[in-house]
């Protein structure tokens, strides 16, 4: 098996958070693969950090990042082809939004396209790694390294934020009206227009490294399975899920972000 069919059969298979903080247990069926809805999936690293995978739906296809780094799509959630990316530098995370997928990655790199087979190069001005990247309230907002966090409408051109932090922002997502993004620093942050930025909550005592809305709820994912929950992202509880109760090497669907 190639190292892209095991990511991809690891990424498959992984139960979903939701159910995990429903059973408090650490076990759940996998997600069916489906191509209606995008999909968060968080990988355990050797460094003991998360790594957020997203499998990005639109326009009746499916496209994601694999572990080095290089882009796939797919017609049918099952088959996955690799894609010429525009580019030699690594690629962390795509969105769809306003008809286009955006992929952005290492040295600001921000790479658009309509089908998820012709990339173009789109100018970040930024030299600053992106690490994620979200839709919501007809904008798309990249995060990265240094506090650095862009809009754009159409993935074309895009403005700088004001993140009120240098920390490294790892992960962000949309829903119910709010951006949330999370930094290693232990910090969670907060934005109404994906610009204007305000630090909502300390995280308890762990790194955090991902972020999803599902459910109607944002989740945090932190070292040590450490998962924080809030419906308006301000006001944040921790959730017990069992994640990593027995050292696990465990993959975790993220759910499904918001439409």
């Amino acid at each position: 098996m190639s190292p892209t069919s095991r990511f991809l059969k690891t990424l498959l298979a992984a139960p979903l958070l939701t159910a995990l903080l429903a059973a408090g247990t650490g076990h759940a069926a996998p997600a069916s693969p489906g191509l209606g809805e995008s999909r968060h999936i968080v990988l355990p690293e050797s460094s003991g950090a998360w790594r957020v995978v997203t499998l990005a739906a639109g326009n009746g296809l499916q496209v994601t990042i694999d572990a080095e780094g290089g882009l796939l799509r797919s017609e049918d959630g099952e088959h996955w082809h690799p894609v010429p990316k525009a580019g030699p530098e690594a690629l962390r995370q795509v969105a769809f939004g306003a008809g286009s997928f955006v992929a952005v990655g290492d040295g600001g790199t921000v790479l658009v396209s309509p089908d998820g087979f012709r990339w173009v190069r789109r100018s970040s001005g930024v030299k600053a790694s992106l690490r994620s990247v979200a839709f919501g309230h007809g904008r798309f907002v990249a995060v990265g390294e240094a506090g650095t966090v862009l809009t754009s409408t159409q993935g074309r051109s895009w403005k700088r934020g004001d993140s009120g932090t240098e920390s490294c922002l790892r992960s962000v997502a949309f829903g119910n009206g709010t951006f949330v993004a999370v930094s290693p620093s232990r910090a969670i942050l907060a934005s109404a227009d994906g610009s204007h930025w305000k630090r909502v909550h300390r995280g308890n005592d762990a790194y955090l490294y991902a972020v999803t809305f599902a459910e109607n709820q944002f989740l945090t994912l932190g070292d040590r399975g450490l998962v924080c929950r809030s419906a308006n992202g301000s006001d944040w509880v921790p959730a017990e899920t069992g994640l990593l109760a027995d050292g696990g090497n465990l993959a975790t669907n993220f759910g499904h972000p918001a439409k």
